[in-house]
């Protein structure tokens, strides 16, 4: 378990052992005694609760009150003064806190924690339209970050949790596929073959994104900053635009309002299949799981999406005259328009594809700070975490990365 995942281990009797039992030195000083498991739920009213309740500290007590009257409030230990005090910093509690985010920011990125193997062909996702089609009518218009389980259809429950059982079934307890490599599936590398793709594409997409950002919003040459950005379309197409496909002499109208660019279609074809064509013959087809399918669609529909729009502006620049190789046109006309329809869509793709490894802090944090995405407990406000109906707390569902010092003098 670290600040921003946990692993849950159903069966503690099969292949796990105990290493230790050690009583360490503990520098979380002011933190109240854990209460009995039978007070930690906030809407219970038994009498038992009730006994147990009484014999807490009267801060402990008045947050049960609160929280007997709200469904949305935190169990009572967790919304204690002296718990949230506890999170506070301290010049004891300082570094503690500082290296529980620290370390807890490890694995945020690829690979993850590599002492924790994913079967990613026996992956069942939410996201999955033909097992859970209940949840696609609520994520309709929402982002990422809103997107819950709540909602899903009776049906699509059983159906994941038949999806579930029958993954453990061909995996065994241990994790191990069946005899026969029943539900082996296909052997290919789908955490690389993902992997590839985002590498491919996430550094160049968020530097055409600087460049046409900062030539729409400052006084510079629009003409010398759209060479540069068409530039840039082109090192991303290189291994796919083909010594046959050039645009017509009359390609130097405004394409992007009303014509097409049937030209650079060869290019869409083979940048959109590059890193997907192998993965679709049929013996290979034959050996995918459910899981795989759902993964080969997605990938091939990222990567179409990211070269319909690549090629598309880079034909448009080539019928600027902007093309550094190409040269078609007089590169006179709108380029300031072509420069915001060329924002448009490089920040409605992005927004699209929404990676997490934009999810940064811009500028860079120093050398004594780390980028950090705030979790609760920490940085807590006053009270229980986000509630849906109170709109005005947008950070809740979107939280914003910030720099947090390392070392002394610790800033949460």
């Amino acid at each position: 378990m670290e600040m921003d995942f946990e692993v849950m281990l159903c069966d503690f009797t099969d292949g796990v052992e105990v290493s230790s039992f050690l009583n360490l030195a503990t520098q979380f000083l002011g933190r109240p005694p854990r209460p009995p498991p039978n007070t930690i739920t906030a809407t219970s009213s038994s009498p038992s609760s009730s006994a147990t309740t009484s014999s807490t500290s009267s801060a402990s007590s008045a947050a049960t009150s609160a929280a007997t009257s709200s469904p949305t409030s935190l169990p009572p230990f967790f919304n204690t003064p002296s718990f949230l005090a506890s999170l506070q910093p301290s010049p004891k509690r300082g570094p503690l806190i500082a290296t529980v985010l620290q370390s807890g920011s490890w694995h945020n990125h690829f690979p993850g924690d590599p002492r924790i193997q994913l079967s990613l062909p026996h992956l069942v996702s939410f996201y999955d339209t033909s097992l859970v089609p209940s949840l696609s009518a609520l994520r309709a218009g929402k982002e990422r970050w809103e997107h819950r389980l709540m909602g899903i259809g009776e049906e699509d429950v059983r159906r994941v949790m038949r999806m579930v059982e029958g993954a453990f079934g061909e995996l065994g307890a241990k994790g191990e596929v069946g005899k026969g490599g029943k539900g082996r599936g296909s052997g290919v590398d789908w955490a690389g073959v993902i992997r590839v793709l985002g590498v491919r594409y996430a550094e160049r997409l968020e530097l055409v994104k600087h460049f046409v950002t900062t030539a729409t919003t400052e006084e510079t040459n629009t003409t010398e900053n759209a060479r540069r950005i068409q530039t840039q379309l082109r090192i991303m197409l290189t291994p796919y635009i083909l010594f046959s496909a050039s645009p017509p002499p009359s390609s130097s109208t405004p394409q992007h309002k009303n014509t097409t660019n049937t030209w650079a279609i060869p290019i869409y074809t083979h940048c959109a299949s590059a890193h997907t064509r192998s993965l679709l013959s049929p013996s290979l087809q034959k050996r995918m799981t459910h899981a795989e399918k759902l993964m080969l669609r997605a990938v091939r529909g990222t990567e179409r999406e990211i070269c319909r729009v690549v090629v598309r502006m880079w034909a448009e620049g080539v019928g600027r005259g902007l093309d550094p190789v190409l040269k078609v046109g007089s590169g006179e006309g709108d380029v300031k328009g072509l420069m915001k329809w060329w924002k448009g869509e490089v920040d409605a793709l992005m927004g699209w594809l929404d990676w997490s490894v934009w999810v940064k802090c811009v500028p860079a944090c120093g050398f004594e700070e780390m980028c950090y995405l705030p979790t609760w407990p920490f940085f807590p406000r006053d009270g229980p975490p986000y509630n849906p109906n109170e709109p005005d707390e947008k950070d809740w569902v979107v939280p914003k990365p910030r720099c947090l010092r390392r070392v002394e003098p610790y800033e949460f």
